[in-house]
């Protein structure tokens, strides 16, 4: 049972950062392992960790808001197990505890983190189109992921017998974000971290000091970048009203900006339903175009149809109201006490890894998609266990 265990945890730590299907493969490992561990698991409460019962508590919400709007429905069910891991995360948690070595699951995370950084490299060698395609769709994904692992190496690198070894690694991640992928919430995320880092690292005195230059060098570096030049001048322009369709990542989200903030004006209370954000806003662009048919029939359907804001702020303002919103920072703020109650070498990584997450969500609806969501939990439940008491006999 122990190494089953192990294998399962290793293998949802390898493909955290990339694959969805090995998510659902390992995922599924751990749910049947856990059915004869139920005893054990139980005995351990970890719903009772203040983070994972704020996290059902926001779950509950989101059930009971979804089928109090929309019914028994098989979109309901959909826009529920949108955020499956709030009910994931206590049970991984407790398996983490179980396990015979947790450290197996983080191992496992920077291993195929390197491998998918390192197809960063090769990829554009080898000249896929289908490769190309992917490592395009995991672009938010892969930056994110990036700049997490180089932080969390960068910390354990303080206590580790060799410690350049993880700082060079943490250089590769760093270096890999920003010369070789095209995540622009990994840049931000990343000069985030740099100052956490630059305040752990530093003597208190030059704290301050360090956690304001540090970035500044970060970004100096970027600047270096032209894939991050790019990336910033088409952010730049593509974000001025030109009164012409723009298709392009950066249009499409100011697109849904506008459109959030008038369903926000709307239904400010309760929201439109997590199930039915899809529909609102197909009617709110109708709304929008009304006067001009010509011009809604140019637009493409990610302009006319979306699942989400892309904001995880605004999902859930727009999906239930302002209740849920609440409920949402709530989960983060206990986060960041759980983090400030924390013993400094755990406590340090589980607050930049939330002050990352939080800042993501400004731009992403990053714990409804599937592999931020999955990654952040995963790695919240194993710096979780770190504090939690051993399992009992």
């Amino acid at each position: 049972m122990e190494w089953a265990l192990s294998v399962a945890l290793a293998l949802f730590g390898f493909f955290a950062t990339a694959s969805v299907a090995g998510v659902y493969i390992a995922q599924a490992l751990l749910l049947l392992l856990a059915i004869p561990l139920a005893p054990s698991i139980f005995r351990l409460a970890p719903w009772k960790s203040p983070p994972m019962a704020a996290g059902l508590l926001l779950l509950a919400y989101v059930a009971l808001h979804c089928l109090w709007f929309s019914g028994l429905t098989h979109g309901t069910l959909h826009a529920i197990n949108g955020y499956q891991e709030l009910l994931f995360a206590p049970l991984l948690l407790a398996l983490m505890q179980l396990a015979p070595d947790r450290r197996v699951f983080y191992r496992a995370l920077i291993a195929g983190a390197t491998v998918f950084a390192s197809i960063h490299w090769v990829g554009p060698l080898l000249d896929q189109p289908r490769l190309a395609q992917f490592l395009e769709s995991r672009r938010i994904s892969a930056g994110f992921g990036f700049a997490i692992c180089a932080f969390m190496l960068l910390t354990q690198a303080r206590t580790h017998a060799r410690p350049w070894a993880l700082r060079a690694l943490a250089a590769f991640f760093a270096a890999t974000l920003l010369f070789a992928a095209a995540g622009r919430t990994g840049y931000l995320v990343l000069v985030l971290l740099v100052g956490v880092s630059a305040w752990q690292h530093s003597p208190p005195r030059w704290r301050w000091a360090a956690c304001l230059l540090l970035p500044l060098v970060v970004l100096a570096l970027a600047s270096s970048s032209s894939l991050v030049k790019k990336r910033v001048h088409e952010t730049i322009d593509n974000a001025q009203p030109t009164g012409q369709v723009n298709t392009t990542s950066t249009g499409i989200r100011v697109h849904m900006l506008q459109i959030a903030s008038q369903l926000v004006r709307a239904h400010p209370l309760i929201g439109v339903g997590f199930a039915n954000y899809g529909e609102a806003h197909r009617e709110a662009v109708k709304h929008m175009y009304a006067d001009d048919p010509e011009r809604y029939a140019q637009l493409p359907e990610t302009w006319r149809f979306t699942s989400n804001p892309h904001n995880e702020y605004l999902m859930q303002l727009l999906g239930g109201g302002i209740p849920a919103l609440a409920l949402f920072l709530t989960w983060l703020g206990i986060t960041l006490r759980e983090a400030w109650r924390t013993r400094a070498s755990v406590g340090y990584t589980l607050c930049g890894l939330c002050l990352a997450f939080a800042l993501g969500c400004v731009f992403n609806s990053l714990l409804l998609d599937f592999v931020e969501g999955h990654m952040y939990m995963g790695l919240l439940a194993w710096l979780l266990s770190h504090k939690a008491a051993p399992p009992p006999a």
